[in-house]
């Protein structure tokens, strides 16, 4: 799946909506408080593949049966051959997009990324 696609997905997961700004004359992002963006398309959306913080705040919308779908994705990419729990708590930005996406059955394999 592409980097922006990734990232459109998770913002609108998180509730984040492609909308025309009276304010920018044209259509930007607006935040879920409907509060839009500087009118500079993705630069406005949270970077969750690079970002913990931006993660974090993703994984807050997530019912108590996906968390528990979450935590099982998570140990899958993270502990495959060691099997070490620690590594889940080391999880990488990127790997916890991929989990979070794989969690609410958004995530596609790369050669789906549209061109």
């Amino acid at each position: 799946m592409c980097i922006d696609e990734q990232r459109i997905a998770i913002a609108e997961a998180c509730g984040w909506r492609l909308q025309y700004c009276l304010y920018h004359n044209g259509r930007t992002w607006h935040n879920p408080d409907g509060i839009c963006g500087d009118g500079n398309s993705y630069s406005v959306l949270p970077n969750y593949l690079n970002d913990l913080n931006a993660m974090h705040e993703a994984e807050k919308v997530l019912t108590e049966k996906q968390q528990e779908d979450y935590a099982f994705y998570l140990s899958e990419i993270t502990t495959p051959i060691t099997g070490e729990s620690w590594c889940i708590v080391h999880a990488t930005a990127s790997q916890r997009a991929e989990t979070f996406l794989k969690t609410l059955d958004l995530w596609k394999e790369d050669d789906e990324c549209e061109s």
